[in-house]
Parts: structure tokens; C-alpha cells; sequence
């Protein structure tokens, strides 16, 4: 597989991974709109959680990238520093935005103006906030796997992530 492929399957474990995060977010909404049995919820819920966990084995523990996001500063070398603290950096951002947009939607959904247009969102707030934490630690990985070509094989961050 070259470097290229690898990114690129990389990318789609991602994708995978918050596709399945999304989905949990939004079950509560779901069962709401299905009206479905306890059961039935229960049972994807199980699945939902099993993919997630599944997809981020694959999107980011067995390719490196959180323990290059989570490592101290001191243990990677300087173009590893530059790259981790421009995907923080971004991420960062990027979680700001969305937990700002995610805020201003609860507090409309309130708004009797609004409210028949934003009750799917009440349901969904309290999960919503464990998926952006979620995002929160996740994204930095995330963006360095998309952005970013794997080592070559055999090469020392190989070595240094298989120990």
C-alpha cells in the first residue's frame, strides 16, 4: 500500500468514526421522530458505540495519530511538535465555531418564535455535548491524518508507535 493509499483509508476511518458519532448524537431525535421502543434504542445504541469504538481504534490508535497528539511536547521531534500544535491550533478553532453555533440552536429552540422549527435539537443537547467532547479530543488526530502522509514503512515513528 503506498503512503498515498494508506492516507486515504485513513481518511475514510475518519469519516467512518464521526459518521457513527453523528448517528449517536442524533438517535435521541430519532427515537422521538420513530417513536421506538426502549429495546430497539437500546440495540443500536449498542451497534452505534461499537462502531465508534471500532472506527477510532482503526482511524487513530492503530495509526498513531493520538498518541502524536497526546504525547508531551519533549517526545516528538520538531516537525512533530509544528505539526500537532497546527492541528490543535485548528481544531481548537473549529470546536469554538461549532460549539457557539451548537449553543445559539438550544437557546433558539426556547424561543417560542423559533421553536417548531428547532424542536429537534432539545433531545438531542444533551448528547450533542459528549459528542463534542468527543470532537474536542478526536479532531486534532483527525486533521493530522487527513492532512498529513503516514510514515514511510519501517521507518523510526513505525517502530517508535509499535512499542
Amino acid at each position: 500500500m503506498t503512503r498515498e493509499q494508506a492516507r486515504n483509508e485513513i481518511r475514510g476511518w475518519v469519516m467512518t468514526n464521526y459518521g457513527f458519532t453523528l448517528f449517536a448524537v442524533l438517535l435521541p431525535a430519532l427515537q422521538k421522530q420513530l417513536e421506538l421502543d426502549w429495546p430497539w434504542i437500546t440495540l443500536i445504541l449498542l451497534v452505534v458505540v461499537a462502531g465508534i469504538a471500532w472506527s477510532h481504534d482503526r482511524a487513530f490508535v492503530r495509526t498513531g495519530l493520538w498518541a502524536q497528539t497526546h504525547a508531551k511536547p519533549d517526545t516528538l521531534d520538531e516537525r512533530e511538535r509544528e505539526i500537532a500544535h497546527q492541528a490543535l491550533a485548528t481544531s481548537y478553532r473549529w470546536i469554538t465555531v461549532i460549539m457557539l453555533l451548537a449553543i445559539y440552536l438550544i437557546i433558539l429552540s426556547h424561543e417560542q418564535v423559533v421553536a417548531t422549527w428547532l424542536h429537534w435539537i432539545r433531545p438531542v443537547a444533551p448528547v450533542l455535548a459528549v459528542g463534542l467532547i468527543y470532537a474536542a479530543h478526536t479532531l486534532p488526530a483527525a486533521l493530522i491524518g487527513w492532512k498529513e502522509l503516514p510514515p514511510a514503512e519501517g521507518s523510526a515513528n513505525d517502530v517508535a508507535a509499535a512499542q
